[in-house]
Formats: C-alpha cells, sequence, structure tokens
C-alpha cells in the first residue's frame, strides 16, 4: 500500500523496496539526523515532524499515480537506510500517439 493504493513491493538480489508509508517515519526520521546524511540532502537535518509530512506527501503522490517513494532494506539482516523513487515529471510527459 502506498496510502490507500496497493502498489507493487520491488526487490533487488540484496534490496527490498516496498512503497513507503507511516511505519518508515521514524526510521527515516533516524536516517536524517545523522549529519553525514543531511549534507547530501539539503544540509539541514528535518525535524521528525517535517518526515511526516514528507511521508504524508509521499503516499498520497503514490495514491494518485500508483507509484513513487520506496523505503529501502537489505534483504539480508532487513536493516533500513533509506528511501528511492520512481519520480513523475510532468514537463517530461508527451503524446507519443501524435507522432508521425
Amino acid at each position: 500500500m502506498c496510502g490507500t493504493t496497493a502498489a507493487a513491493a520491488l526487490s533487488a538480489p540484496r534490496l527490498l523496496l516496498p512503497p513507503i508509508t507511516t511505519e518508515h517515519t521514524d526510521a527515516l526520521a533516524a536516517v536524517h539526523s545523522d549529519p553525514d546524511v543531511a549534507r547530501y540532502v539539503g544540509g539541514e537535518r528535518p525535524t521528525p515532524e517535517i518526515i511526516a509530512a514528507q511521508v504524508e506527501s509521499f503516499t498520497q503522490a503514490c495514491d494518485e499515480r500508483g507509484y513513487g517513494q520506496s523505503a529501502v532494506f537489505l534483504r539480508k539482516g532487513g536493516q533500513f537506510f533509506g528511501r528511492t523513487q520512481l519520480h513523475y515529471w510532468p514537463v517530461w510527459a508527451c503524446n507519443l500517439s501524435s507522432r508521425p
């Protein structure tokens, strides 16, 4: 589930990538509280409230499109270490059927 819509969990030989949900908020906040992580994602460490709001927006976007942010876990041991995404770029959307 993203928020209210079922979405496929992705996987790779060493990773599990389920759709991000509110269950991942605390783990995501812990990752972003690390100064070494924060410097690569904007420089500031977001508060838990900001992370919760981001997760809510991620689940809403996933509900709208059926894909979006995924939590990233190691398959062996189940350690959470971040998020990744399939991103919607509306500027790149085009109607290919109108091409000759």
